[in-house]
């Protein structure tokens, strides 16, 4: 797994602020919640060094309504050096973990010490998930 450090960008979360400690706070009964609706949702990470990236990962809430329909990756915050897109299907049970989804590495490595993740929903619902990983091994 590797380490990183989050900031959101463009979401307002609410008075409690609780949805981001509860991202990463590795407790399944808790998940982040975009906060907005019919749109993408927008999360910058970054990692304590440089990684080259193998794979995405993430778990759900399930219901189909909250999940994500594509998670696009940038090498930039603005969004303008694409990475990879990945699609996810519609989960009908609750607390679903997709498998891991590998970055392509055959024509050039993903090394990055930052990500900028768009994720865009099924629905007109916001979205949740519980749980967000990435593997990769450090870079020299």
């Amino acid at each position: 797994m590797v380490p990183a450090k989050y900031q959101s960008l463009g979401i307002v979360l609410n008075e409690t602020n609780y949805e981001w400690y509860r991202a990463f706070d590795g407790n399944l009964s808790a998940f982040w919640n975009s906060e907005t609706y019919s749109v993408p949702a927008y999360i910058f990470l970054t990692f304590d060094k440089l990684y080259r990236l193998n794979s995405l990962q993430l778990t759900v809430t399930g219901g189909i309504r909250h999940d994500p329909e594509t998670i696009d990756v940038f090498f930039d915050e603005n969004g303008t050096n694409p990475i990879q897109s990945f699609s996810f299907s519609k989960s009908n049970t609750t607390y679903y973990t997709f498998p891991p989804n590998h970055f392509n590495n055959s024509n050039t490595s993903v090394v990055t010490n930052q990500v900028l993740l768009k994720i865009t929903p099924w629905s007109s619902y916001e979205i949740d998930l519980v749980e967000l990983t990435f593997t990769g091994t450090p870079y020299n």
